[in-house]
C-alpha cells in the first residue's frame, strides 16, 4: 500500500515477547521497536525501495519486523505532524491550542500510535525541505520531515498495541499557515542580542505566559456574570472572591510565588478596580447591553477615565437581611424541562458534534416535533433519548443550508399535512439565501458588543406567540469574533443568549463544532465535553451541552451485524452512519446515557436505537462455554504435540492471537478471557526453556478438573 502512495518503507525492529528489542541491545534499547532495522537506513533518504527489496524484506529476514515510512523527498515530500497524546503528556492541549489561534489541519491520512498518539500525513511544496525534531510545534507536538522516519502500521507498540491507518482520506497539503514555520532555513539570521529580559516566544511568536490575559478574561467574566444576575454593580472584593479561586486553580508560579512574578493577588485586584470603575462611568463594554441601576452607559470610542477620577459608589440592588429561609418555606417549583431529563426549558445551552455528523438535521427535527405535537394523541414524541414535553412555535436559524436543502429536509420529517399543522408555529428562514447570516455580535475597540441586527432578532423572537426553541445553527456564522480563542467574546455571546432565554421562555439552542482530532475514539463522556472546540468560558456560561460523536468502530461492527440479520440494511454500514450522543455538562440533574444512534439510509436522519443493541455487544464480549471447551481442547492438543501456545500476546503464534483466527473474537476478548482463565486457575503458565519464552498450560478441563 505504501509504495503505491509513492511513500519509501523500511523495516523497523520489533518489541520480542519479553519485552525487550530485536536489535543488539535488546533489553537495554531506550526506544524498543521504533527504530530502523537496516544498518544501512540512511541510504534510503535518497534512494526509494523497490518493490523486489519490500518483498524480500517482508517476506523474508524482516516479516517478524515493524514497518517504518521514511519522511521527506524521496517520498513525495512527505511531512509528519507526532501527536503524543494519553494521560499526563501534552500534545493534545499544544494541538488544540495551535489550531486554535491559526485554524485546523485540513483532513487528510492518518494514523493512531500504539502508544495512543497521532500522526497526520502531508505533502510538503516540491523542493521544500521541512525540518525534523521534538516538540517542534510545542510540547508533544513532533515534526517529521527531511531525514526522519515515523513506525507504521500493522506495526506493533510495546504497549502491545497495534499501529492503525485512517486511510478514507488523501494526504492533504501541508497548510500554508504552518509552511513558513517548518521550512529549514540555511540562512536564517541570527537573533540580535539583548541586555534587557525578554519574552519567551515559541515557534509561532507566541508569548508563552499567557496568564496575564487569561486574568483579565477571568475577571471580566465574573463581572458579566454578576452584573447579568443582579443589574447592579458587584463589589470588588466580590468579584475578587469569585474570580480569584478559578484562576489560581489554572496558573502556576514561575517564580518563588505569583505575586513575584507579577501574576498574583494585587495584580488581579488592581486590573478588578480599573475594570469596575469603567462598569461605574458606564464604559465597560462587556456589561454594555445589560440594563444596570443608577448607571448612565456612556459607551464611545473616545471613553476613557483618568487614575484620579472618583469611582461612583452604588449600594446593593436588595436588602440582604430581607432574603432569610423563611423565603424558602413550602416545595420547590417543579423543574421545567423541554425534553424530560435531558433538556431543561427557558434556558441557553450549546449543541456540538463534526460537521457531517446530523446535528442540523436533528435539531430540525426536535423543531419540528416542538410545533406538530397533536394534543388529542395523548402521546410525545422523542427527541435525543427523552420526551418532549413543551410545546408551541420554535424558530431555527439555519446558516448553512440553502431553501432547496432546507426544503428536502422538511419534507423527510413530515408530509404537507403535517408541514400545514406546523404552519405559523414553525419558523426555518434560509438565511444562506437572505444574505448571508447577519452579524449578531461584533468586536470594538477590543470589546464584544451586541449588534442591532442582534436587538432586531430578539425583537422578532419576543412577538411570536408561544415560543419554545430557538436553534442558531451554527452560532459561529452569526458572530465577528473568534468563540475558538477569545474568552469575554465567548461569555458575552452566552450571556447574551441567556438573556433571550430569560425574555422568551425559549429553549435557546447554540450549535458549535468539535475538534476533528479524536473524534473517531471517544468513549466517554468526558471525553466528548473535553473535544468541544473553544475557550472553557463557552461551555463554562451555557446551563448544558449536548454532544454528537461517531461511535467506535468495534460496536459498529456488532451493530452493523444485527441491523444486517434484522434486514434492517442490505449492506454495510458507512463509519459516520453510527453516532453516539450524550449530555456532557448540566447545571440540572439529567439522563447522562451515552445513547446509540443510526443513520436512517432514505432520510439521513439519526434514529435513537438505545438499548437495541446490548444484548448484541455483551455477546460480542463473552466467549461461549461452547467455544471455551473448543479452545481448552486445542491448548491440550498442542501440549501433547509439545508445541504449546505462548502466552506473550506478540508472538506469531500466541494463544490470542489463534482465538482471534480461528473463533472470531477481537482481540481484546481473546486477551481478557485469557486474563481470567489464568485467574481462575483453568490455564497456567510454565517456562519454556527451548524457545525462550513462557507458555500457555491446561490446569482444569475435563479429565484435569
Amino acid at each position: 500500500m505504501y509504495l503505491e502512495l509513492g511513500l519509501n518503507p523500511i523495516p523497523v525492529h520489533y518489541v520480542k515477547a519479553d519485552g525487550s528489542c530485536s536489535c543488539r541491545q535488546a533489553e537495554k534499547c531506550p526506544s524498543p521497536g521504533k527504530h530502523p532495522a537496516l544498518d544501512s537506513w540512511l541510504r534510503y533518504q535518497r534512494v526509494r525501495a523497490s518493490e523486489d527489496d519490500a518483498q524480500y524484506w517482508f517476506d523474508g529476514p524482516f516479516k517478524a519486523h515493524n514497518l517504518g515510512i521514511v519522511t521527506g523527498k524521496i517520498s513525495g515530500g512527505l511531512v509528519v505532524i507526532d501527536v503524543d497524546a494519553g494521560e499526563g503528556k501534552d500534545g493534545d492541549d499544544t494541538l488544540q491550542t495551535i489550531q486554535l489561534e491559526n485554524d485546523d489541519l485540513p483532513e487528510t491520512m492518518m494514523a493512531y500510535t500504539g502508544g495512543g498518539g497521532r500522526h497526520y500525513f502531508f505533502y510538503s511544496p516540491k523542493g521544500m525541505r521541512i525540518k525534523t525534531g521534538t516538540n517542534i510545534l510545542g510540547p508533544g507536538v513532533d515534526v517529521r520531515g527531511e531525514g526522519g522516519f515515523v513506525v507504521a502500521a500493522p506495526s506493533q507498540h510495546k504497549s502491545g498495541r497495534p499501529y492503525t491507518m485512517e486511510v478514507s482520506k488523501p494526504i492533504a497539503d501541508l497548510p500554508d499557515w504552518l509552511l513558513d514555520r517548518l521550512e529549514e532555513q540555511d540562512d536564517a539570521p541570527t537573533p540580535a542580542k539583548s541586555n534587557g529580559p525578554t519574552a519567551e516566544r515559541d515557534i509561532f511568536d507566541r508569548v508563552t505566559d499567557g496568564r496575564d490575559a487569561y486574568m483579565v478574561d477571568t475577571v471580566l467574566a465574573i463581572i458579566r456574570d454578576m452584573v447579568t444576575a443582579t443589574h447592579g454593580i458587584p463589589s470588588a472584593e466580590a468579584v475578587f472572591d469569585e474570580a480569584w479561586p478559578q484562576y489560581e486553580r489554572k496558573v502556576r508560579a514561575r517564580g518563588a510565588s505569583l505575586e513575584q512574578d507579577g501574576r498574583g493577588e494585587s495584580a488581579m485586584r488592581q486590573k478588578i478596580a480599573y475594570w469596575l470603575k469603567r462598569a461605574n462611568l458606564g464604559t465597560l463594554r462587556v456589561i454594555a447591553d445589560i440594563p444596570l441601576d443608577g448607571v448612565v452607559p456612556n459607551i464611545t470610542p473616545e471613553s476613557g477615565d483618568s487614575p484620579d477620577e472618583p469611582v461612583p459608589k452604588e449600594g446593593l440592588s436588595f436588602q440582604i437581611t430581607d432574603w432569610s429561609t423563611n423565603r424558602y418555606l413550602g416545595e420547590p417549583p417543579a423543574r421545567q424541562w423541554l425534553i424530560d431529563k435531558v433538556l431543561p426549558a427557558g434556558v441557553s445551552g450549546i449543541f456540538a458534534s463534526l460537521g457531517g455528523v446530523g446535528k442540523s438535521f436533528a435539531l430540525l427535527d426536535l423543531a419540528f416535533k416542538v410545533t406538530r405535537f397533536d394534543a388529542e394523541s395523548w402521546t410525545s414524541p422523542k427527541a435525543l433519548g427523552g420526551e418532549v414535553t413543551r410545546f408551541g412555535s420554535a424558530v431555527v436559524m439555519a446558516a448553512e443550508d440553502s431553501r432547496d436543502e432546507l426544503h428536502r429536509r422538511v419534507k423527510a420529517l413530515g408530509d404537507d399535512e403535517a408541514l400545514k399543522r406546523a404552519t405559523g408555529r414553525l419558523f426555518v428562514p434560509p438565511v444562506v439565501d437572505l444574505g448571508g447570516a447577519p452579524i449578531l455580535m461584533t468586536m470594538n475597540f477590543g470589546d464584544a458588543v451586541m449588534t442591532p441586527a442582534w436587538f432586531d432578532f430578539v425583537d422578532q423572537c419576543k412577538a411570536i406567540a408561544d415560543l419554545q426553541l430557538i436553534v442558531i445553527d451554527p452560532i459561529q456564522p452569526f458572530v465577528s469574533a473568534d468563540l475558538n480563542s477569545d474568552s469575554t467574546s465567548a461569555a458575552r455571546l452566552m450571556g447574551s443568549l441567556s438573556s433571550l432565554a430569560a425574555e422568551t421562555g425559549a429553549t435557546v439552542i447554540g450549535s458549535h463544532h468539535m475538534r476533528k482530532a479524536g473524534s473517531f475514539t471517544i468513549k466517554s463522556v468526558w471525553e466528548a465535553r473535553e473535544s468541544v472546540r473553544g475557550v472553557a468560558s463557552l461551555l463554562d456560561q451555557a446551563r448544558w451541552c449536548y454532544c454528537l460523536w461517531y461511535g467506535s468502530e468495534n460496536d459498529l461492527e456488532v451493530i452493523e451485524q444485527q441491523l444486517l440479520d434484522e434486514g434492517v440494511i442490505e449492506e454495510g454500514l458507512n463509519r459516520a452512519d453510527f453516532v453516539q450522543g450524550a449530555i456532557v455538562k448540566s447545571n440540572s440533574p439529567v439522563d447522562l446515557q451515552i445513547r446509540d444512534y443510526v443513520r436512517n439510509q432514505d432520510t439521513g436522519l439519526l434514529m435513537d436505537r438505545t438499548g437495541d443493541f446490548d444484548m448484541a455487544r455483551e455477546v460480542s464480549n463473552r466467549i461461549s462455554k461452547v467455544s471455551r471447551d473448543a479452545i481448552f481442547e486445542d491448548i491440550l492438543a498442542r501440549e501433547k504435540e509439545g508445541k504449546a501456545f505462548p502466552l506473550g500476546a506478540q508472538s506469531r503464534d500466541s494463544l490470542a492471537k489463534h482465538i482471534v483466527k480461528q473463533y472470531g473474537y477481537k482481540a481484546k476478548v481473546a486477551r481478557e478471557h485469557i486474563d481470567k482463565w489464568l485467574e481462575d486457575g483453568y490455564l497456567g503458565r510454565d517456562r519454556d526453556a527451548h524457545r525462550k519464552c513462557w507458555v500457555v498450560t491446561l490446569k482444569r478441563f475435563g479429565e484435569r478438573e
